[in-house]
């Protein structure tokens, strides 16, 4: 077997929510582990190369920049593939409110696969976990900061990858990386996406429906929307600033479209976020969510009496 660091810790000095362990491990070509099992919650990440988890009775191939959820006492093995390696990173916890953090990041469906662009990030977040093992309170305090920061990365992919499952094909994957390399530039087109890729942009578009249930180009909008959002929230940068960093050349139409995804201005939403500022680093996320389908369903309503208005004359 590879390379191996791990870093057993159960901070339980956190009740509702604390780091149990951290580990780092390189799997070499065709190598296949012996299964094992954890009484907590681990998020494991393929930081390089490509192989296979098997979870329970589902055996998933996973890629460099996916990763997947594995519950509490479920029976699991790593296969690296033959001609690659396979390295993880692996973070467990546990605590009294692990399922309420777990919702708040979009984990609805338990066991999914999910996507983030952000590897470096996680990979050093993970390296300070593994050099911080002492038990002494300012070493607990830093770990348990770090978990947050961990999740924190995640939370943004996972909000917009929260529909996808294990099936979506190595294409789309990569798509997703590049889009997410390449979305400040104004420019950005499908075609030069499909290009990158090497494939057509008619299949492309089949692959995004099919594993994404959208177009690329809704993707990247969506995406470039989803960013701008938590700079509004996170950062004092001007809106006309944001905009331009986000991909839009024209200020006007990014407020637009913003209004159009979440039902206020890019203004009106930064004031609305220093209202919100109380609670969960994850909550106000979800209350932005929950006021989104509020306003979904009042403008369906609203279609639905001039529909019927018009009827009646």
């Amino acid at each position: 077997m590879g390379s191996f660091r791990s870093a057993p810790l159960n901070d339980d000095y956190f009740k509702d929510f604390y780091l149990c362990y951290c580990e780092k491990q390189e799997y070499p070509s065709g190598f296949r582990s012996e299964p094992w099992v954890r009484d907590h919650y681990t998020l494991c990440h393929v930081a390089e190369g490509k192989g296979r988890i098997i979870s329970g009775r589902k055996e998933r191939p996973l890629f460099a920049g996916q990763g997947i959820l594995i519950l509490p006492g479920t029976f699991c093995r790593y296969q690296a593939d033959e001609g690659s390696s396979f390295q993880c990173l692996r973070i467990g916890f546990a605590g009294e409110r692990v399922k309420e953090v777990l919702e708040e990041l979009n984990f609805y469906n338990l066991e999914r696969i999910f996507f983030s662009s952000h590897l470096d990030q996680l990979t050093a977040l993970s390296e300070q976990m593994l050099d911080s093992t002492r038990g002494t309170l300012e070493q607990i305090l830093l770990r348990q900061s770090l978990l947050y920061e961990y999740l924190s990365v995640l939370a943004a992919d996972l909000e917009e990858e929260g529909h996808l499952d294990g099936g979506f094909n190595e294409y789309v994957t990569k798509a997703i990386g590049w889009i997410r390399e390449h979305y400040g530039d104004s420019g950005l087109r499908v075609s030069d996406l499909a290009d990158e890729l090497g494939i057509t942009r008619n299949y492309l578009f089949t692959l995004f429906k099919e594993a994404m249930g959208h177009s690329p180009l809704e993707y990247i909008t969506s995406f470039r929307l989803s960013r701008a959002r938590e700079l509004l929230a996170g950062t004092e940068y001007s809106i006309d600033g944001i905009s331009y960093s986000c991909g839009y050349e024209d200020p006007a139409v990014f407020s637009r479209a913003f209004k159009r995804k979440y039902h206020m201005t890019p203004s009106r939403y930064r004031i609305w976020v220093m209202e919100q500022g109380e609670g969960s680093p994850f909550r106000c996320v979800r209350k932005m969510q929950d006021f989104q389908k509020m306003q979904d369903v009042r403008s369906l309503q609203g279609v639905c009496k001039m529909q019927a208005d018009s009827r009646e004359e």
